[in-house]
């Protein structure tokens, strides 16, 4: 081999990659935070980071490195003072999301959704659940799994979780309503 200097040589480097990764995250004693879903991903990813470092050192996935590739280069990212690594994990064939999560083994879930996004790998919007519920799927009891109430296929990522849930639930306002004009029997406070 013409091989000079320090190397590794592996017949299937982004494998390699996700090993290594996945090797690292297992002598990490933070809590991991999963992020996926059809849409919405790296929104949420980047307002749970910047909630949390208020008051811990985050680790996040910059950009959009939800893949093969990114998810490990975030996971050897978190050094010593890392307190909180958060992961956003996508997909574009079924099992990406599964391979992801050996790679990061979230401690945490967020599913934004589970849509019409990434069909032509997926195949229908149940194909899509299936393969948004692997985070779920490999959290301990007793740890948190968050879901989007609004997403109709939330129930067969639920079905595969053992963890506790939190499902939320936004209201839509078409328009904000005036407040109501004071009356004139009404005092200014003093």
């Amino acid at each position: 081999s013409d091989l000079r200097a320090p190397g590794i040589l592996c017949a299937g480097p982004r494998r390699a990659f996700s090993q290594l990764a996945a090797s690292y995250r297992s002598r990490l004693p933070v809590p991991v935070v999963g992020i996926t879903g059809s849409c919405g991903k790296t929104t949420t990813k980047d307002m749970l980071a910047s909630l949390l470092s208020v008051h811990r050192r985050v680790v996040a996935s910059p950009a959009s490195y939800n893949n093969d590739i990114g998810v490990p280069h975030t996971v050897l990212s978190a050094d010593a003072s890392c307190e909180t690594l958060v992961v956003e994990m996508g997909t574009n064939a079924p099992g990406e999301i599964e391979a992801l999560c050996r790679t990061a083994q979230p401690s945490a879930a967020i599913v934004t959704n589970a849509g019409s996004a990434h069909l032509p790998g997926l195949g229908r919007e149940a194909g899509a659940a299936q393969e948004k519920a692997p985070p779920p799927a490999r959290i301990a009891p007793g740890a948190w799994v968050v879901l989007n109430a609004a997403c109709g296929r939330r129930d067969t990522v639920r079905a595969r979780s053992p963890a506790g849930r939190a499902t939320l639930r936004t209201h839509h306002r078409a328009a904000a309503r005036p407040p109501p004009a004071p009356r004139p029997d009404d005092q200014p406070p003093r």
